[in-house]
């Protein structure tokens, strides 16, 4: 038999509790229901009575440097997870040999996915359309952090200071060979932007319990810090450029 296995990517999200048995309740329902036929062949083959005997499910959760093993999300007593959580793993396992390995993984400052394997041909048929299912869970869920992901996005937070002050500055008059040739740095940061605003709109975040998060004001003070670095740089190329003047309350400094 061979053997299938797709990744599909899910959307932008912020993880909670709700979520996860949203998940689980799927695999504890559609999931079996999809499989009824090659349950049953199996139950047959291998003389068993429970369909639940061809099936194995975990909850892998990493906070910090602890890595807990759960039957459920309902298994979990706080309400919301701890500020140190860096992944979730959700696998499912159905049948012998298995008809189906599926498993959904939400990691800090990466992109959530479903992975399913089969090497059943009704599962093969079926992949597209667990997928969307699985994917329609998350709308309740989902955020728009992606868009900062996506390479349109970042070329476009990239090349526009570029662009826009490679203009300003020939409409007032620059050389436009000095000027292109001082717009190494003006790149540079602006990349770092990018990679700022990734930091600070991951695509998978969790919902945490109530603490002063100091690593989301890191970000914004980053942020803050990266903006002012490139207004001061045009400032000061544009001053060096003769375009222009220093103020006089400032050459006293």
């Amino acid at each position: 038999m061979k053997k299938l296995t797709k990744r599909i990517p899910l959307p932008s999200c912020t993880v909670d509790k709700r979520l996860i048995s949203q998940l689980e309740t799927y695999f504890n329902t559609r999931i079996p229901a999809l499989l009824k036929k090659d349950l049953t062949q199996m139950m047959s083959l291998y003389d068993l009575k429970n369909p639940a005997s061809l099936r194995t499910y975990s909850l892998t959760i990493v906070e910090g440097k602890e890595t807990t093993q759960l039957e459920s999300i309902k298994q979990y007593k706080e309400e919301n997870f701890d500020q140190k959580i860096r992944a979730i793993k959700m696998h499912l396992k159905v049948g012998r040999p298995e008809a189906i390995d599926l498993q959904v993984v939400f990691s800090r400052f990466a992109a959530p996915y479903l992975e399913i394997s089969t090497v059943s041909e009704s599962v093969k048929k079926s992949i597209s359309r667990i997928g969307e299912q699985i994917q329609s869970i998350f709308e309740s869920w989902s955020n728009k952090n992606h868009i900062v992901s996506t390479s349109w996005f970042r070329s476009i937070l990239v090349l526009a200071p570029i662009a826009l002050v490679t203009g300003s500055g020939i409409w007032l008059g620059a050389d436009p060979f000095f000027l292109g040739s001082s717009l190494g740095w003006v790149l540079i940061f602006s990349a770092l932007l990018a990679f700022n605003l990734y930091r600070l709109f991951p695509l998978v975040s969790f919902k945490t319990r109530k603490h002063v998060a100091l690593k989301r004001l890191g970000a914004l003070l980053m942020l803050t810090f990266n903006l002012a670095l490139i207004g001061f740089y045009i400032f000061v190329l544009f001053v060096n450029l003769g375009l222009f003047t220093i103020p006089a309350w400032m050459n006293g400094f």
